[in-house]
């Protein structure tokens, strides 16, 4: 359950603008649990906002090696109280994908 709270971590890091740090949580949640998507998420996407692209389209391929189907839609399952987040995070990965 600790991977939840590095991700955790990693998404309030991203929505408050300390993408560095997101980045740190969720490399620590991924760590503990190398399938944890959510935390692959923010890291693909506080790596493109950080114009780190190459690691980004890293993570992304990673991620769509655990999930084939993933796409962005996915992030409706989650609860954003700002809308701006969820466009961020869906941002970051559109990024990756056309960067590829």
């Amino acid at each position: 359950m600790a991977n939840w709270f590095h991700g955790g971590l990693a998404i309030s890091r991203f929505m408050a603008g300390d993408r560095e740090r997101a980045v740190v949580e969720a490399r620590k949640g991924i760590e503990l649990r190398y399938g944890h998507l959510p935390a692959r998420v923010v890291l693909v996407a506080s790596l493109v906002e950080l114009e780190r692209l190459d690691e980004a389209q890293t993570e992304l391929a990673t991620v769509l090696e655990i999930d084939p189907d993933f796409s962005p839609s996915h992030l409706d399952l989650y609860t954003f109280q700002n809308a701006a987040d969820r466009q961020r995070l869906i941002a970051g990965l559109r990024v990756a994908v056309l960067d590829r």
